[in-house]
């Protein structure tokens, strides 16, 4: 679990490893620098569990972090978790189980439900279960067939790729996953096994401009790899990408769910978060208007 200024919900994200019904396991919480009080929360529970155990390091990056992890790792399979996130109690033996199962089998995913800041849900994403559907999304440079926080993986097929590589921050995931299907077999568990909080401290929306311009690299070197560097063409590359998504964007669709769910005070809630990122635009006075009428 790389960690950096996720004091809001890190208790949470510790919390669901500690009831997870394998029971086989050590968490390696990888503090990356941070300010506030994540690191002061690690040592506690650190100090109450023995088998958490916390690495802290100067702020380099989730690529570094990582890798301390994968160094530190002592298991036969590693599980990615991300710091702000949570998972059903019986995500790890569900896929132990597949893994034990599938020799060929080198990283094993899930499918995801989402949710706004608070943990209400907010959409779903059933990305495809077998691996040439998922090898296919990925030479489009779609990394959603596969959610890198949901992942268990082999510490041997980790290893011998080279983990995650430096230099492709923001694009680690899917130059991870690209490397791994030239290794083995990729899957999906088509079961709802992790849970991915959307908000707008997140690394994607921070970073949404460098994932989308570092997908090319990345991608231009997995063809070179492949042998079919002239099947690549730069042009065709995610056309689907659109530009990054507001603030007020993400507010208003997180209050249209909350509507949906018959959430009045979360809606009237995310929707006043709109008005501060949009006050002038119409649509946002809309969502404020179905919130008040909810």
């Amino acid at each position: 679990m790389p960690v950096y200024n996720a004091q809001a919900y890190l208790a949470e994200a510790i919390d669901c490893i500690l009831s997870q019904s394998f029971e086989d396991w050590e968490l390696i919480c990888v503090d990356d620098g941070s300010s506030d009080t994540s690191l002061a929360i690690l040592h506690d529970y650190a100090n109450r569990h023995g088998r958490i155990r916390v690495i802290s390091r100067p702020n380099t990056g989730i690529v570094g972090a990582l890798n301390d992890g994968l160094d530190a790792a002592r298991g036969e399979y590693i599980a990615r978790m991300d710091a702000d996130d949570w998972c059903a109690e019986v995500r790890f033996a569900r896929q132990v189980d597949y893994l034990d199962q599938h020799a060929d089998c080198v990283a094993l995913g899930s499918w995801i439900q989402r949710t706004d800041p608070y943990g209400s849900p907010a959409g779903s994403q059933e990305p495809p279960t077998e691996h040439d559907a998922i090898d296919r999304g990925l030479l489009d440079g779609d990394a959603s067939v596969m959610v890198h926080a949901s992942l268990m993986m082999r510490v041997d097929a980790l290893r011998e790729v080279g983990g995650w590589c430096e230099g492709t921050d923001w694009v680690e995931d899917l130059d991870l996953f690209l490397r791994l299907a030239e290794h083995g077999r990729l899957a999906n568990l088509p079961v709802y096994l992790y849970t991915y909080r959307r908000h707008v401290q997140s690394v994607c929306f921070r970073n949404y401009e460098l994932m989308c311009s570092g997908l090319k690299d990345v991608l231009r070197e997995a063809y070179g790899r492949r042998g079919i560097a002239d099947q690549f063409d730069v042009e065709s590359i995610r056309p689907d990408l659109a530009p990054k998504q507001s603030a007020a964007e993400h507010y208003r669709n997180w209050a249209c769910h909350a509507i949906h769910a018959g959430n009045k005070t979360l809606a009237c809630k995310h929707a006043a978060e709109a008005i501060k990122h949009a006050p002038l635009s119409p649509r946002t006075w809309k969502v404020v208007y179905w919130a008040l009428a909810a």
